[in-house]
């Protein structure tokens, strides 16, 4: 249980910026929209229709574009470089009434937790109402399967006007009737169909009238965009706003219509009030996946009283095809730039900036942890990996830059890095600015293995990897070099030891073991051993293997390496040092 709801309060730290942020967005600036067009109800209606099926486009294509954004303004990681490490121990950390961390305790007013509960439910309860959507959809489909269709230009009934506006559909239509009165309604978007009563094939003028609304809904395509926005609605079922919207875009919709079909100064409006108010008693059928021709009595008197006082006038397409791009567009650019805050945008400034520590202070959950002494300073690139060791919250990784496993949690403001992770809210004071640029937001990984040691740590790593080798040759946890037949071994160093050659050296000299092919195996191997002042590899070991030839073949190309040595104070030392040899099947040997 208390994992689950672990899990819970990471998912809702997520979708903290991906999913409410923007939805927020959307909502605030769509209810601002709708209260502002019913000031404009003389508006034709067909205005009205497209901008709210502009809100209700926006709002999956702006989470589409949110995440858009953030792919493509995450900046690329910055080449490694070949830059000296830092080690900073802190020695008899202040602690201040700070109890262990209990992992297992769970705080039930934590917000994220809630947020993550109510995505939780939102997502599942979305994709229900969709798969009930999509068994309609199939229901309709199979009902399409017992109909007896009729090409529509095959009914002796249709008129001139009705004729014409068929031909400018360009589409196969076909027509048929039920014996059972309902509401005539189309579906289909490729092959549409209009069904209607059986009684209306009597009366040729209902019957044109009737097929110029529907085939108006079929010129407009908005079969389609019904579907699209019935996907939205079940999607978002928790939304009140969405309701409202959907439901004034299916009277804006069936309005805009019945204007487009009396601006034909054929077609008597006194018919036409007249046959929508002799349906206005039948009933809909596929009301959720078929386009009706009226949803309900009270949408019918409301058309019927449209018609009566305004004057139908033919809408500009260009005005429409105006405000329906211009308010998706900023709705959309609303959504995606609410993200960009938390998006790694500082990276691409922090090049060459270091991050300078100066008699550091750390508090966890408002609780001070450690205090180092006056003068203690600090420093590593920016885009590089800065880690706090601690012995009960982990080790902290921070970097300018996105890297593996990281989320933009962190923020550094003047002399203070703040972020919140694992349910832990970490403050690092340091008496001068951290940043010569003062501001920027950070990328923080916590790693939850706790070690022995007391005192807390700081060193830096040039990147992911380079920690990864740093951790696996001391856990950091030991202290930086051993004493061994009266030599000092060094872990970290002013200048560590560089590969002449590069990886590409040692990769060139290893073969991928037969064994290991057969067998399916790939992995990492990692294999450790000392460099000492001419740049040799010394008693080169496996530290951690997966067998099939590959670590026997990783100790072979290893001792062939050749180093620069490392220096400490200016003097060549002996240095601890490890190299991950990645064997893949799909690329053969990657390092």
């Amino acid at each position: 249980m208390v994992r689950i709801l672990h899990e819970l309060s990471q998912i809702g730290s997520t979708s903290l910026h991906f999913f409410w942020l923007p939805l927020f967005i959307w909502t605030l600036f769509s209810f601002l929209i709708v209260i502002s067009l019913r000031k404009f109800e003389k508006l034709h209606p067909a205005y009205h229709y497209n901008i709210r099926i502009a809100l209700i486009m926006s709002l999956p294509i702006g989470f589409i574009s949110w995440s858009l954004f953030a792919h493509f303004l995450t900046p690329s990681k910055v080449v490694d470089q070949v830059l000296p490490q830092h080690l900073f121990v802190l020695l008899n950390p202040v602690t201040v009434g700070q109890k262990s961390l209990d992992t297992s305790t769970i705080h039930l007013f934590d917000p994220e937790l809630w947020l993550g509960i109510g995505f939780t439910f939102i997502a599942l309860m979305g994709l229900i109402s969709l798969l009930k959507l999509f068994k309609d959809y199939f229901e309709l489909h199979r009902f399409k399967k017992k109909l007896n269709l009729i090409p529509i230009q095959n009914l002796k009934q249709l008129n001139v006007s009705t004729r014409t506006l068929f031909t400018s559909t360009s589409q196969k239509i076909n027509v048929a009737y039920l014996s059972q009165p309902q509401i005539p309604f189309t579906f289909g978007w490729f092959n549409p169909v209009i069904v209607l009563p059986d009684f209306i094939k009597k009366e040729p003028d209902k019957l044109n009238l009737t097929l110029l609304h529907e085939l108006t809904h079929i010129k407009r395509h908005d079969y389609a965009l019904n579907g699209f926005m019935k996907m939205t609605d079940r999607l978002f079922l928790f939304h009140p706003l969405i309701h409202v919207i959907t439901k004034e875009i299916n009277e804006y919709n069936e309005l805009s219509c019945d204007f487009e079909v009396i601006t034909d100064e054929q077609i008597s409006p006194k018919k036409y009030a007249y046959l929508l108010y002799e349906l206005m008693h039948l009933p809909v059928i596929y009301h959720s996946t078929g386009l009706s021709m009226a949803n309900s009595s009270s949408n019918i008197k409301k058309r019927i009283q449209a018609m009566t006082e305004f004057k139908p006038k033919r809408r500009s397409a260009f005005l429409q095809g105006v405000l329906f791009l211009s308010v998706f567009l900023v709705m959309i650019t609303l959504m995606a730039c609410s993200g960009l805050q938390n998006q790694d945008t500082s990276g691409k400034n922090l090049v060459d900036q270091k991050m300078t520590f100066t008699s550091p202070a750390i508090s966890i959950n408002g609780n001070q942890v450690m205090s180092s002494k006056m003068g203690s300073k600090f420093e590593g690139q920016a885009l590089g990996i800065t880690y706090i060791e601690t012995s009960k919250y982990g080790t902290f990784l921070i970097s300018g830059q996105s890297f593996d496993g990281a989320k933009p949690v962190g923020r550094i403001s003047g002399n203070t890095l703040t972020f919140k992770i694992n349910r832990m809210n970490v403050h690092v004071k340091s008496l001068s600015n951290i940043l010569p640029s003062k501001n920027a937001t950070v990328w923080v990984k916590n790693n939850a293995n706790i070690s022995n040691k007391k005192s807390f740590l700081m060193g830096w790593a040039k990147n992911l990897d380079q920690f990864h080798q740093i951790a696996s040759a001391q856990s950091l946890s030991g202290p930086n070099y051993t004493v061994k037949n009266g030599h000092k071994i060094y872990v970290v160093t002013d200048k560590m030891p560089e590969l002449i050659g590069g990886l590409k050296s040692v990769q060139s000299r290893i073969q991928y073991p037969e064994k290991a092919k057969k067998a399916g195996i790939q992995g990492r191997v990692y294999v450790q051993f000392i460099v000492n002042k001419e740049g040799n590899v010394v008693n080169p070991h496996v530290i951690r293997g997966i067998g099939g030839g590959c670590n026997k073949e990783a100790l072979k190309a290893v001792e062939q390496a050749r180093f620069k040595p490392g220096y400490k104070d200016g003097k060549p030392v002996q240095v601890r040092y490890a190299l991950p040899i990645v064997f893949s099947l799909k690329n053969q040997v990657l390092n």
